[in-house]
């Protein structure tokens, strides 16, 4: 069976300084990650499996694609800790790739006929197909162009020059598996020119499929800015039922697709965006979810709005992109530049001016607009909670106070986001939350009887709701972590988590299990931070009876189990002293295996 690969480690830095925040692959192409492209390829072409290779910010890839479902395509991650080039990332895969597979990058826009590529592959016969476009040779550098013989293999430009190159790699492969016997491991092995070489060297040349389809390598401003015109583009010719034949193949995408409605012909528009009456509107023009779009404003042509930009008063915007979450200033006139919140490139030379007034051009909150509205709505929620449960509460609070005759509240303090905090936060800047539990322990730190049942039915926590109250915490978000734990989080798709405040409840509390191990849970709470939206936020409200549920009956069967175990461990005191070591190490040796038994069984899941 077919199989596909996409090559998504980010090691080439491309278009800085946008690739400072966020991965390569990640790079908005009107408004959707460049890697969606590839996706939605695949599975336009009957790929249901495929394997993502990760390295360079892989959280946030990660935690942005999911599993894949949203596509009808299970996707399968591959992490690497050092780079090794496209190539080596393919031998690090070796085991997974057992038959004929297909290689694309997901840094770049590669839009073909894959059922044609393949049928030429199989006639052929060879190890390898390079996947190739004929583009103007000055655009790339001479490692990325070749040449064909009369049979259509591949030949080195090297002795002609790069004029006498016709094509140019897209990053695309087929290859069969054998060809990965080939590859040099713990080195850094590319597939453009090392893998290529090799295989001239061995006789035999790769085979060049020339696509007539759409390819944009992005690898300059002017290509990124190319790229938004020619989805822009392809929309229009799709509108005006024209087939692709008559725009033009090789300027257009086959299929064009943005989350957004058309609101005249030419020009979309997310949802919740707000466009003052008097703004002029010139198409093709994109204008993302939630944006603010200004009096007297001048949109277009050849213009992308990103999600949640600010465009103020009089702005004029033409041939440019302004990203997401970006505002522009009163009467700024941006033409041919790309905004990133401060900083404006121009897309002919790539200049970055880094702009210092935010009345100019800055950074917008994305939580900024919806901020007040939640914490308003959590907090009515919360105080409805406690009123609710006030009689169960204040038994709690009289059991207590009877059982142990000291405090009955205590504070816990944990380090995290706060609801009402503004922009990325890193280690140094988190907030220490004091969170408010029912007292369980002694001056020794040792359980109370009573303290034992609050923490098995995690009753403790219910004065949290309080702190939900108070704005301390969210009734949704990721978990309250310790400040020793939290320390240990220097790794950047770890601090994604920090993006979102600590909450009452959450995915950590609803899917997965109270022993989750860390780096699992920095996953699970980066997924959160990236994509919760307040329905799903509200998803894991309902849930959270249920999880609780769940949580308390593995509590239980965790005692159970070790209750026998401490039985044995008393009957063990009245045998033989060399009888009782015996049985020591037994247990031990037990134990450590079946935990080792759960650690393979989970990785290989």
């Amino acid at each position: 069976m077919m199989q596909a690969i996409l090559i998504a480690t980010g090691e080439e830095n491309k278009l800085p300084p946008l690739t400072a925040d966020m991965p390569s692959p990640m790079i908005p192409v009107v408004d959707r990650p460049v890697i969606v492209y590839a996706i939605e390829l695949l599975a336009r072409a009957g790929f249901r499996d495929i394997f993502v290779s990760l390295q360079e910010q892989a959280g946030q890839i990660e935690s942005y694609l999911g599993n894949g479902e949203r596509w009808n395509v299970r996707l399968h991650y591959l992490l690497q800790r050092d780079g090794s080039g496209s190539a080596g990332t393919l031998k690090r895969a070796a085991a997974l790739l057992t038959d004929t597979f297909l290689v694309l990058p997901a840094d770049a826009i590669v839009d073909l006929d894959i059922q044609a590529a393949l049928d030429s592959h199989f006639a052929h016969g060879r190890m390898a197909t390079a996947i190739l476009s004929p583009v103007p040779a000055h655009k790339l550098a001479t490692e990325y162009l070749v040449s064909l013989d009369e049979q259509g293999f591949l030949q080195s430009v090297d002795a002609g020059g790069a004029e006498s190159a016709a094509y140019a790699h897209t990053g695309g492969f087929i290859f069969e598996p054998a060809v990965l016997d080939y590859i040099p491991a713990q080195i850094v092995v590319q597939c453009h020119t090392d893998l290529m070489t090799i295989l001239e060297r061995a006789g035999s040349t790769a085979y060049g499929h020339v696509t007539d389809g759409y390819w944009n390598p992005l690898t300059t401003f002017s290509d990124f800015q190319a790229a938004q015109n020619t989805v822009l583009t392809s929309l229009m010719a799709t509108h005006a039922d024209k087939s692709i034949e008559q725009v033009g193949q090789a300027s257009t995408l086959r299929h064009p697709y943005v989350e957004a409605g058309e609101l005249q012909p030419g020009i979309w528009v997310g949802p919740n965006s707000i466009i003052h009456p008097s703004a002029r509107l010139t198409p093709p023009l994109f204008i993302g979810a939630g944006s603010r779009i200004g009096r007297d404003v001048e949109l277009g042509p050849d213009t992308v709005i990103g999600v949640g930009a600010v465009i103020d008063d009089g702005v004029t915007v033409e041939q440019s992109t302004v990203l997401s979450y970006t505002y522009v200033g009163q009467f700024l006139h941006l033409a041919e530049r790309v905004a990133h919140q401060s900083e404006l490139i121009d897309v002919k030379t790539g200049v970055n001016i880094q702009i210092t007034d935010p009345w100019l051009l800055s950074a917008v909150d994305p939580t900024l607009s919806s901020s007040l509205l939640r914490s308003v709505a959590e907090r009515a929620l919360a105080l409805c909670a406690l009123i609710v449960s006030a009689p169960f509460l204040l038994c709690i609070s009289i059991a207590i106070w009877l059982s142990t005759g000291g405090p009955i509240m205590t504070r816990v303090q944990r380090v995290g986001r706060m609801p009402m905090a503004k922009g990325r936060m890193n280690l140094a800047q988190l907030q220490v939350i004091g969170l408010d539990h029912f007292r369980t322990r002694n001056a020794g730190n040792a359980p109370t009887k009573l303290g034992k049942e609050l923490e098995l039915w995690e009753l403790n926590r219910l004065p949290e709701l309080w702190n939900v109250v108070r704005g301390d915490i969210s009734l949704v978000g990721v978990k309250p972590l310790p400040a020793d734990s939290t320390a240990t989080l220097h790794e950047a798709w770890q601090q994604r988590r920090f993006d979102a405040p600590v909450g009452f409840t959450g995915l950590w509390y609803t899917q997965a299990q109270p022993t989750i191990d860390l780096d699992e849970l920095c996953v699970i709470d980066a997924y959160q931070a990236t994509t919760h939206t307040w329905r799903e936020d509200f998803r894991q409200l309902l849930l959270t009876p249920v999880a609780w549920y769940r949580r308390l009956r593995y509590a239980q069967n965790q005692t159970q189990h070790a209750v026998p175990q401490r039985q044995a461990a008393v009957q063990g005191q009245v045998v033989h002293f060399a009888h009782q070591e015996t049985e020591k190490k037994q247990i031990v040796m037990t134990t450590f295996t079946e935990q080792a038994a759960q650690l393979v069984f989970s990785k290989s899941e």
